[in-house]
């Protein structure tokens, strides 16, 4: 883990702020992933105080035109924003580092390039940080399949909430642009570093 939070101010086009929140604790065994979600709103201001009135705060909340990111848990604790029914195994502590964005799942697909060069942004900084490899092995489009609960803690990249087993959540869309966002990531960092 090179440094569990991101920078403070505005940094890579973001304006990024800290809010230190009780986390869920340890990560169990697995390999790193970066989980995106969507909060199936776009008030920052409202996402916000729900999930920490749920106590479920992700990692990182986005606002929805992705300028503003606030980190609510540091990259090597785990967050809270899966479910995780008893008896099955880790979801929030299988290595995930979790990402909510200010947004709906069905609208994902048109969402603006800027929208997405901006959540590239955030996920070059979050993968620096913590080791996610630029990659993903699940489908983002049409018959959407959840990673098989034993395979989960394995799994390794991007992933969608959409792809976690034991959860009935469909965010971030069948729509959200993954290869946009790996083509992005690489223009932010060509462009920022």
């Amino acid at each position: 883990m090179h440094k569990p939070w991101l920078p403070e101010g505005v940094h890579w086009g973001l304006t990024i702020t800290h809010e230190d929140r009780p986390d869920a604790g340890d990560f169990a065994a697995g390999d790193p992933k970066l989980v995106w979600h969507t909060t199936e709103g776009t008030s920052f201001e409202g996402a916000r105080q729900t999930l920490i009135s749920n106590h479920d705060e992700p990692h990182c909340l986005v606002s929805v035109d992705g300028r503003h990111v606030v980190q609510f848990v540091p990259f090597d604790r785990s967050s809270k924003s899966l479910l995780h029914p008893a008896g099955t195994p880790e979801t929030n502590r299988a290595h995930c580092i979790q990402v909510e964005v200010c947004g709906f799942a069905h609208d994902s697909h048109n969402w603006t390039d800027d929208k997405y060069k901006r959540l590239a942004a955030l996920a070059a900084l979050i993968e620096h940080r913590t080791g996610i490899e630029r990659h993903t092995h699940v489908r983002w489009a049409s018959e959407v399949r959840r990673i098989a609960p034993t395979h989960f803690a394995r799994t390794a990249g991007h992933v969608g909430h959409m792809h976690v087993p034991n959860n009935d959540h469909v965010d971030p869309g069948q729509g959200f642009r993954i290869t946009d966002l790996f083509h992005f990531m690489g223009e932010a960092e060509r462009k920022y570093q």
